[in-house]
């Protein structure tokens, strides 16, 4: 959290910075805010999409195959299903869920202010307790309310985890009563900091109101959504996954709608393309049953269920396809038709940022609330919350709008700011290899430059992102002189640099055996040639390359292979012959070596390379006074003792003048070691390539491995065995698009062991994956 905090502000600085300097483009902020708002969208497109969220089901397996590993897992869950009294010394908050009182939950939320929580048994009560008094009122996923005579309804929308808003509605309603009835409309949680207190909170006014207090489900109200946006570290971070497993199957017990007095209908997303929609339609939803992902759906209750939760409405006719990935974009004409085939005069939903809080649409017949007041700390937005009066119009309720904090308008865009920089970065850091693509093919004459026009419709192309690249341009790339960007220096800037500690050992490891099979296949690749080069012209195409050196197994994935083809490829012709590759790796001894020299070269190449540690102690086993040198009799004598090595003293007396290359008669530790190691004799390009793509694997699946990981802490110290964290790796591969090859995770299990004590700090490890801007960060410095 404080290295997150640290980056955040550096972050906010740039940002200052390059303000000023900008300060010409006009409505900068504006299009920052419309940026922001995209890449949320896109965020929970995202979200929808990934795959990787399937790595909870191959977890399952892979721990069901270790009984050892599955009984401490399952210990770890169990651990607290019996509620044990509360300890005397706990100093927070008490809650009985045993006719609970006002009062006490005036008191409780007045100390979740200051920071303090419920303890988890009672925490845990309150969960199950609640989740019981839906199963026991709520057999429909349409609950009906209404408006008690003399008195009000209150519809809230989306809280997202913002305490302040949720005491500041509750000061100027007053509590929930016999005349005053709150209906929240979805998404309690992710993205504030006050998420757990917040739930928390409003399960304890249902607890003690329960006829007064009404819960429809929002789309966060999802494990998806709650693993990206921060609810479950929440959770884990002040509970345990007893809590948080509680809560999602509390979720499971919302319904989706409700109706007001039978004329207003209010749901969290909106309506959906199916036709003729009817509430007894609604009725019939199976919504206990966790709702398929999108492109699993296949059936009319549940497409409408999905358009409860996710859609949004728009000034249009019909209905159009939504950049959440999830739900629609509908319009006036089913609005109209919804309401009047049901009986209705008003829908309200949420689901949206508001500037005022609320906005109506499709001739006032659709009221958007959004009751979280700058939401994140960065939109700047009023809240709201609608009112319906007994006897009143339902057409017209009464809007309350508030801010619940004071906050500075110029910290707030600057936290956008800087935010939506970072989202930019990270949405070129993932689609660096498309982009590139992209601007070789518009490179037509090979200049490694494009003008400003292309990159931008070239940005707009790849990313599918409908931003003003134009306006972002100068904060994202270095505009030359005769007004083009060099594309390669643009692409390279966005990376995740290498922890030494952590990563760099991992990439250094993984390097060196890539160089090292790379330089065998240059001998044997010839074969490989000859079976593919149809033609015998000597070159090959990339897709021909690339599978030829697939088959010789050098330890990368194809997208790797790709990525040292590109730079051996000189002339980006697409082809590449085989003396280039043959050129480009050697060993760096004098390649005037004789052939008895060469061949006793291979040999020892394959004896002391092939395993980490071999070189250093076959150096060790020749220094037999330990003096840490070699004279050129012991090193001799040396690889006549290496099993299956057999060379005339003319070869062994040639091999110790060329490894002793100060020439100082005597061989050191790093003139043996430089004699065996590998090295790329042209630019080390694909070594940076191929690093950036290994990261790329852990950095898109970071979230779903820290989720493992912490599954898998079962003592919650912070630290794994290496087993325990090759599961998750193994579970990532299984199912992650871009994956690791077993010699790169073989290689990791070394480097995050580096002190041989078995453990892991995970935390630590995943932390190194962050996208920075090489040139931002130097310029910050």
């Amino acid at each position: 959290t404080h290295t997150n905090t640290n980056m955040l502000q550096s972050m906010k600085n740039a940002s200052k910075k390059l303000r000023k300097r900008q300060s010409s483009t006009p409505d900068i902020t504006s299009i920052f805010a419309r940026a922001w708002d995209a890449l949320d969208a896109l965020g929970e497109k995202s979200t929808v999409d990934d795959d990787l969220y399937e790595i909870n089901e191959v977890v399952d397996r892979i721990v069901a195959e270790d009984e050892q590993l599955q009984d401490r897992v399952s210990s770890s869950l169990a651990a607290s299903d019996s509620l044990s009294d509360v300890p005397p010394d706990f100093d927070g908050p008490r809650w009985s869920s045993l006719n609970p009182t006002e009062e006490q939950v005036r008191e409780v939320l007045s100390q979740f202010k200051v920071g303090k929580l419920l303890h988890s048994n009672e925490a845990f009560d309150l969960i199950d307790r609640v989740a019981g008094v839906h199963r026991r009122s709520v057999q429909s996923p349409l609950q009906e309310v209404h408006i008690p005579e003399g008195g009000t309804v209150t519809v809230v929308g989306d809280i997202h985890g913002q305490l302040t808003d949720l005491l500041t509605i509750l000061e100027h309603r007053g509590y929930p009563s016999s005349l005053s009835y709150f209906v929240f409309n979805g998404d309690f949680v992710d993205r504030g900091p006050d998420q757990v207190e917040v739930l928390l909170g409003l399960y304890m006014l249902k607890l003690t109101f329960p006829n007064f207090v009404f819960f429809n489900r929002g789309n966060h109200e999802h494990p998806r959504l709650n693993e990206r946006y921060a609810f479950e570290e929440q959770v884990m971070d002040r509970y345990d996954y007893r809590i948080y497993n509680a809560i999602q199957e509390s979720f499971n017990r919302l319904p989706l709608c409700t109706t007001i007095d039978n004329k207003v209908f209010v749901a969290h997303g909106g309506l959906s393309s199916e036709e003729d929609v009817t509430l007894d339609d609604i009725r019939l939803i199976e919504w206990t049953a966790p709702l398929p992902r999108h492109k699993y759906i296949s059936s009319r209750p549940e497409r409408i269920m999905e358009a409860l939760l996710w859609s949004d409405p728009r000034e249009i006719e019909g209905w159009e396809k939504s950049s959440r990935g999830a739900g629609v974009r509908f319009g006036r004409s089913i609005t109209e038709k919804f309401l009047g085939d049901n009986n209705l005069e008003l829908m309200v939903r949420s689901h949206e940022v508001m500037q005022e809080g609320f906005e109506f649409l499709h001739e006032k017949k659709c009221l958007t609330v959004f009751s979280a007041s700058n939401y994140s700390g960065k939109s700047l937005n009023k809240a709201a919350v609608a009112v319906f009066k007994h006897g009143g119009d339902y057409s017209e309720p009464h809007l309350h709008q508030f801010y619940a904090e004071v906050w500075s308008k110029e910290d707030s865009e600057q936290a956008r700011e800087a935010e939506t920089l970072q989202q930019l970065r990270e949405q070129i850091f993932n689609h660096r290899h498309a982009l590139l693509k992209a601007f070789l093919s518009a490179d037509t004459e090979g200049t490694q430059h494009v003008s400003k026009e292309t990159w931008c419709a070239i940005m707009a192309e790849v990313t599918e992102v409908p931003l003003e690249w134009h306006a972002l341009l100068p904060y994202l790339c270095k505009v030359e002189k005769d007004d083009t960007i060099k594309y390669h220096s643009f692409i390279e800037r966005f990376r995740i640099p290498l922890d030494k500690k952590l990563v760099g050992a991992w990439a250094k490891g993984v390097i060196n055996e890539v160089c090292t099979k790379l330089y065998a296949a240059s001998h044997s690749a010839q074969e490989v040639f000859d079976k593919i080069d149809k033609n015998g012209d000597g070159v090959l195409s990339y897709a021909e390359f690339c599978g030829a050196m697939m088959e010789l197994d050098i330890g990368l994935t194809e997208a790797q292979v790709y990525d040292l083809m590109y730079t051996i490829d000189r002339d980006h012709d697409g082809s590449v012959s085989l003396e280039e590759f043959r050129n480009k790796f050697q060993s760096p001894q004098d390649l005037t070596m004789s052939d008895g020299l060469h061949q006793l070269m291979d040999e020892l190449g394959e004896k002391l390379r092939d395993k980490k540690g071999h070189v250093r102690s076959a150096f060790k086993k020749m220094d037999a006074d330990g003096s840490k040198g070699l004279t050129y009799e012991e090193f001799c004598a040396g690889i006549r003792d290496i099993e299956g090595i057999a060379a005339s003293d003319e070869v062994l007396e040639e091999l110790a003048l060329m490894v002793d290359t100060n020439k100082s008669g005597n061989i050191s530790y790093h003139e043996f070691k430089a004699a065996f190691v590998v090295k790329d004799v042209g630019d080390d390009g694909w070594q940076d390539a191929v690093v950036q793509r290994m990261n790329e694997v852990l950095y898109k699946g970071r979230m779903h491995l820290l989720r493992t990981f912490r599954l898998l802490d079962t003592d919650r110290s912070g630290t794994l065995t290496v087993e325990e964290f090759a599961v998750g790796l193994r579970a990532m591969n299984v199912v992650s698009e871009h994956k690791l090859t077993d010699a790169q995770i073989q290689e990791l299990h070394r480097a995050i062991d580096a002190d041989n004590d078995g453990e892991v700090d995970y935390a630590e490890f995943m932390a190194c994956f962050q996208v920075v801007d090489d040139e931002r960060s130097d310029n910050d410095e």
